[in-house]
């Protein structure tokens, strides 16, 4: 299968749903990177302290990362919880 065509499969489900090809692009690379359980719904919350939240905000700004990709970096599950962190909107799936 061609590199389009993969492409095209890929944004399939996000226009049958309604939702922003970009958040499933990412869902997919998070599947890629850490397998199902990365975007599986976790039953319980990780806790992240003010060294690690600030050691994350000084990674994106040295390496230039969206939230999206420092996520997929550091094995978090949500890239909104980044954004958060750092004073961003997240992205908000429309309906």
């Amino acid at each position: 299968m061609h590199t389009i065509e993969k492409d095209l499969l890929k944004f399939l489900p996000a226009k049958k749903f309604g939702l922003d090809e970009k958040i499933v692009s990412e869902w997919v690379q998070q599947y890629q990177s850490d397998g199902i359980g990365a975007i599986r719904p976790k039953t319980s919350k990780t806790k992240y302290n003010a060294d690690f939240k600030y050691n994350v905000k000084a990674l994106m700004l040295a390496e230039e990362l969206r939230p999206s990709q420092t996520a997929i970096k550091l094995h978090i599950s949500s890239p909104a919880l980044i954004s958060h962190w750092i004073g961003l909107n997240p992205v908000v799936i429309r309906s």
